[in-house]
């Protein structure tokens, strides 16, 4: 069966037609290549619509999005272990066409968040040694790290690895030293200094 398209006026098979339930014929009135140069000619002006529209309804997009994701964990969780290879691909794309941007990111966050940083480091750290215990506070650690003194890092009074005994990152087991101190320390006990 042929069929004659409504924007350029061609008869062509009706192979070079999407399907449509709503038309007499089933098929839309114009064909496959129409809709192709048409979707190629408004792409720009979509782009710029979602933009516009995401700028102006962002608390209400973030809020649906925060929303479903504590409604769905158990899907989104089973989505990304049945697709880890497909994500890490989509990742590692945005990562080497954005770098530049992700660096600039990263940065004025760590800036923002100087403590929070140096806090999370320094839990990886005694969680690699094993070196908090179930009962600290994370949260009072964490305050710690923020409050703490321009031109000063926050140090470790029995360090967490030594030869003789290894302290745990808990809130009593920490100081402010300046960082001249801090590296002359070292990981030598407070006996040794």
């Amino acid at each position: 069966m042929d069929k004659r398209c409504s924007k350029c006026k061609e008869t062509k098979s009706s192979y070079e037609f999407k399907k449509c339930k709503i038309t007499k014929s089933g098929l839309y009135s114009h064909c496959k290549l129409c809709e192709k140069k048409y979707r190629e000619t408004r792409k720009d002006k979509q782009r710029e619509y979602r933009k516009k529209y995401h700028i102006e309804n962002r608390e209400r997009l973030l809020v649906e999005a925060k929303k479903y994701r504590e409604n769905n964990q158990d899907i989104i969780q089973k989505y990304r272990k049945d697709n880890k290879e497909r994500i890490k691909k989509i990742q590692k794309n945005y990562y080497s066409k954005n770098q530049e941007k992700h660096k600039k990111y990263l940065k004025e966050y760590k800036k923002r968040n100087k403590g929070k940083i140096n806090s999370l480091n320094a839990k990886r750290r005694a969680q690699k040694k094993k070196a908090t215990p179930n009962w600290a506070n994370l949260k009072l650690i964490e305050q710690f790290y923020n409050n703490c003194p321009d031109g000063h890092q926050v140090d470790h009074i029995y360090p967490l690895q030594n030869d003789n005994c290894c302290g745990l990152h808990i809130l009593i087991n920490l100081q402010y030293l300046s960082i001249k101190d801090n590296q002359s320390k070292s990981n030598k006990m407070p006996e040794e200094l």
